[in-house]
């Protein structure tokens, strides 16, 4: 985790649960591998990613991904299998909080779920999202 990130304007409990939501996902869907997180700076606020080596989801089925109870079933097994409401969630509590969440998939070479959140101020320095990161691990 970078040591200067700012401050975000978020929910720490709609926060906490939409990542581990996602922490679960890249779970699930990883065999084999690593699952990273990473947080940086950009242009809308402070992003967090998401990233793991599973074997991603095609593009025909991303679509359908953050609708709920829309569950995808091809090419999964049974102890994959879930009620379709994770992530739905997660972009919900994201979005809640004025923020944005969306995927980034290549299929069989692993998948990115990124979020972003709004800053409170330019020059504040906060450990908030590494604190919470460990906090959901």
């Amino acid at each position: 985790m970078p040591d200067h990130l700012p401050t975000i304007l978020a929910d720490i409990h709609q926060l906490r649960s939409a990542l581990q939501q996602l922490l679960d996902t890249a779970g699930r869907y990883t065999e084999a591998g690593l699952i990273s997180i990473r947080a940086f700076r950009d242009s809308e606020g402070v992003r967090l990613a998401i990233s793991d080596t599973g074997r991603g989801i095609s593009t025909d089925l991303s679509q359908h991904l953050f609708t709920r109870f829309r569950r995808v079933s091809k090419g999964i097994t049974s102890a994959e299998r879930a009620i379709g409401l994770g992530l739905a969630d997660a972009r919900q509590l994201i979005e809640r909080q004025v923020g944005t969440l969306w995927l980034q998939s290549m299929y069989e070479h692993g998948r990115s779920f990124s979020f972003t959140l709004p800053c409170v101020d330019e020059k504040c320095n906060d450990r908030v999202i590494a604190t919470l990161i460990s906090e959901a691990v």
